[in-house]
């Protein structure tokens, strides 16, 4: 239906759009099913958190954000399942789409679009293919 919306509202390009998703789903299925056998442990999910999301530059280098570290542990272990690279990806996800502006005046809508693009990055990236063991999957994210 995005595509109506982008492109057209030709039936033929909506079509072929549609007829790309039973491939896409399977893909992805397989993907998150590969990612539930790969254990994960709590102190690499936080390393790779702290790494690649809680870090920040400061005039004397970088450094861990604690207070958003903390909320990322906060909602990886919200998420009552085992320790394996699904729980990540869950995180993940939650992180992009579920923004709450901790400052007055905070545009939600582009905090929103800035974490989006910050996760699909990441998930996309090599960090963390190589957590998840996802080197032979295309990762659509």
């Amino acid at each position: 239906m995005s595509q109506k919306h982008t492109a057209n509202s030709m039936p033929e390009v909506m079509g072929a759009v549609a007829s790309a998703w039973p491939k896409m789903l399977t893909q992805e299925a397989e993907m998150m099913n590969h990612m539930r056998n790969v254990h994960v442990s709590d102190e690499a999910a936080l390393a790779f958190y702290s790494e690649h999301l809680a870090t920040r530059k400061t005039r004397t280098g970088i450094e861990v954000n604690k207070a958003r570290l903390n909320y990322i542990k906060v909602i990886h272990d919200s998420y009552k399942m085992p320790n394996d690279a699904y729980k990540v990806y869950n995180t993940l996800t939650h992180l992009s789409t579920h923004i709450e502006t901790q400052r007055e005046g905070a545009c939600p809508m582009t905090k929103q679009l800035r974490m989006e693009t910050e996760i699909q990055s990441i998930i996309r990236g090599d960090s963390f293919k190589q957590l998840a063991k996802l080197e032979d999957f295309a990762v659509a994210a």
